[in-house]
Formats: C-alpha cells, sequence, structure tokens
C-alpha cells in the first residue's frame, strides 16, 4: 500500500478514531452515525486501498444496515420509544456499519496485526509477552483452517468423502477435529521451542528491526481525528 494513510502508525490510526467509535456506541439519532460512516468510507478512499477492497466494505456497510434494520424494525416498541421503529432500527444499523468501517481502517490503510501489536509495545508499553503471544494465537487459526483442508482433502482422495449413510455428515463434521486439534499441538509446541531457543521473555525489552516511536505526523493526525469528531458531534446536535 502507498497511500497516505500508510505513513501513519497503526497505532496512531487506531487511536484517533477511537473516540468516535466509543461516542457511537452512545448515540440514538440517524445523523450522526450516518455522519461517522460517510467519513469513515471517505478516510476508506483516501488510505489508497484496492477498489476491490474498498467495495466489499461498502457491500458489507450496506449488508449490515440492512439486515439489522431489518431484523430489528418488528421488535422495536414504538410506545417506549420517542422516535418512529424505523429510525430506531435504522440508527442502530449505522451505528454498527460505521464502528465497523472506523475499526478497518488499520487494515485498509495496509497495516498488519504484526505492526500494531510492535507499536503497542514500542508507544504504548505493552508488555512484549503478551503482545506477541496474542499475536502468536490469532496466527493457529490460518493453521487449523489448513488442517482442516488437509483432513479434508485425504479423506477424498481415500474415497472416503462420499458415503450414502445417514449420519455420514456428521461423520464427516467430527472425524477432523481430532487431526486439526494434534496438528495444532504439534505447531504450538515447534512455536514454544523457537520462543525458547531465541530467549523469548529473558529480558524486559525486545530490540525489533523497526522500532520508530510516535512521529510529529501521528499525533498530528491523532489531534486532527479527534477535532473532526468534536466537529462532527457538534454539527449533528443542532
Amino acid at each position: 500500500m502507498t497511500g497516505p494513510l500508510a505513513r501513519i502508525d497503526p497505532l496512531a490510526l487506531s487511536l484517533a478514531t477511537l473516540p468516535a467509535m466509543v461516542l457511537l456506541i452512545f448515540t440514538r439519532d440517524v445523523t450522526t452515525p450516518a455522519a461517522f460512516l460517510a467519513a469513515g468510507l471517505l478516510l476508506a478512499v483516501v488510505s489508497g486501498a484496492s477498489w476491490r477492497r474498498l467495495a466489499v466494505v461498502a457491500l458489507a456497510a450496506a449488508g449490515l444496515v440492512t439486515i439489522v434494520t431489518a431484523a430489528l424494525l418488528p421488535w422495536v416498541d414504538e410506545s417506549r420509544a420517542s422516535r418512529s421503529a424505523g429510525e430506531v432500527a435504522l440508527a442502530t444499523g449505522l451505528r454498527l456499519a460505521a464502528i465497523l468501517v472506523l475499526a478497518w481502517l488499520p487494515a485498509l490503510a495496509g497495516h498488519t496485526g504484526r505492526g500494531l501489536v510492535r507499536s503497542l509495545v514500542r508507544n504504548a508499553r505493552l508488555p512484549y509477552r503478551w503482545g506477541y503471544a496474542g499475536l502468536a494465537a490469532g496466527r493457529l487459526v490460518p493453521g487449523a483452517r489448513a488442517e482442516l483442508e488437509l483432513a479434508r482433502a485425504v479423506r477424498r482422495s481415500r474415497g472416503a468423502a462420499t458415503s450414502g449413510r445417514p449420519w455420514s455428515p456428521l461423520r464427516r463434521l467430527t472425524e477432523p477435529v481430532v487431526p486439526v486439534l494434534a496438528g495444532q499441538i504439534r505447531r504450538a509446541e515447534r512455536a514454544a521451542l523457537a520462543l525458547e531457543s531465541r530467549g523469548f521473555g529473558a529480558y524486559p525489552r525486545r530490540t525489533e528491526p523497526d522500532d520508530r516511536p510516535l512521529g510529529l505526523g501521528d499525533l498530528v493526525f491523532v489531534a486532527l481525528g479527534w477535532l473532526v469528531t468534536v466537529g462532527l458531534l457538534i454539527l449533528c446536535r443542532r
């Protein structure tokens, strides 16, 4: 990614949008979440993400608003609400969509979980044992998916994937559990041995190849994000 937001630290991106995401939880009108959703989509376009990613984000936001509004509409009691049921349901869908788009901004800008963990360790003084342990746990999910696909491929190669017995679908769901679990245990053991051989946890701090603190541009971006949040709130309250 070569967009302007790619040069901003991922922690700064998260801090700039965090107050907006927190305030959106407590808003009840339609205008405020709609304004923040529009601002989030504008930042997504500026982030330099590919048009395919932008289309996925826009469709996900529109789908979330539609599904939440349609799901909540029959359950809203207008006698207890100061607005109509449609406004209440639509406001809830817009709030969730706006929070989702704002939370996706670091990923759309090209940042990864590893970069965010590094920034948290360097700038927020997060213990690196916690940060990298959480990052390693998150990487177990793609490994489990690969193990599951391998177990299913082995079953298909042996001709055991298709069977006419009534309980065959249930067996196909439960049989890969043991090999997938065994593969994840082996993967965790290898990761633990690799960390121990490199002295992980032996020292209070770790050296990093890209140990960059928050710069002036990052702090200015955070301040601008907070100012825009306050400005949008003031405009939507008029």
